[in-house]
């Protein structure tokens, strides 16, 4: 499945020669944007909300591979369909590693592009740590207006207001490569590795830093047994597999292989 690409806004940088003008010009900025109205603002937090009742109620969803990298940052995506099969939103869930940020980038979308995102985070800077809730609001896929709110407590923000700030657009070029297994998560045959006596097919990035992710083998077939019998010479080959999420009874999550081949074999 492709996803189209949009461009994120762009934001403009400002030199500020005195201390006193310096002061003054950001009270000022910070002002403006926390008076700004948007046209139909409402009229968008409706439409997130609908996107969200709808696919609480009836939506489909495709997940990506969860891929990770050894220093423990971790990402993942899911596309959320109608039931006619049209994408109305992406979720990206990401975790930059133990002690630093995390969170959940959403993409509300309108045809091909999106009208609204919405970054739930963790934000850790210097050992202290806030979370953030910050909505964006689009036309023809260029940034209009931004609002967020922050608390100490991930309990209190929901009883924090929304203020406006400078606009800053939220890309979802990472999350199209995600569910595209493209440039940094393009799915190529790593090796195996043994668990426990259970076969488990690495894929990702063949750099020392790079995402990768594991496939339990719980039904080898063909395909599977031919990789077994050939690691080496199959080494960084592009391979598509299909897959199923899967959690234990003791809660162990996994995900299972069903079925793989070559691409472009």
């Amino acid at each position: 499945m492709k996803f189209k690409n949009w461009g994120a806004g762009i934001l403009a940088c400002l030199v500020l020669f005195a201390c006193n003008t310096e002061q003054t010009e950001t009270e000022g900025t910070e002002s403006k944007y926390k008076a700004v109205k948007m046209d139909g603002e409402a009229a968008f937090d409706a439409e997130m909300l609908e996107i969200d009742r709808e696919i609480a109620s009836e939506g489909q969803l495709l997940s990506s591979f969860r891929y990770s990298k050894e220093d423990g940052a971790m990402i993942l995506a899911h596309a959320h369909l109608t039931n006619e099969g049209r994408i109305i939103k992406i979720d990206e869930e990401f975790n930059d590693g133990p002690g630093k940020s995390y969170g959940l980038n959403s993409y509300y979308l309108k045809g091909d592009k999106p009208f609204a995102t919405r970054a739930y985070f963790e934000e850790v800077k210097g050992g202290k740590s806030m979370f953030v809730e910050r909505i964006s609001y689009y036309k023809d896929g260029k940034v209009q207006k931004t609002k967020e709110r922050t608390a100490e407590y991930e309990e209190l923000i929901e009883d924090k207001q929304f203020v406006g700030v400078k606009p800053q657009a939220l890309s979802v070029e990472r999350a199209q490569r995600i569910m595209n297994q493209e440039k940094e998560f393009e799915t190529l045959f790593q090796g195996f590795v043994e668990v426990q006596a259970v076969n488990y097919m690495v894929l990702g990035s063949a750099e020392e830093d790079g995402y990768t992710t594991t496939v339990r083998i719980e039904r080898p077939d063909q395909f599977t047994y031919f990789l077994l019998a050939n690691q080496e010479e199959c080494l960084n080959k592009k391979v598509k597999v299909s897959f199923e999420n899967v959690v234990d009874r003791t809660g162990f999550e996994y995900q299972s292989y069903l079925g793989g081949g070559f691409v472009n074999p």
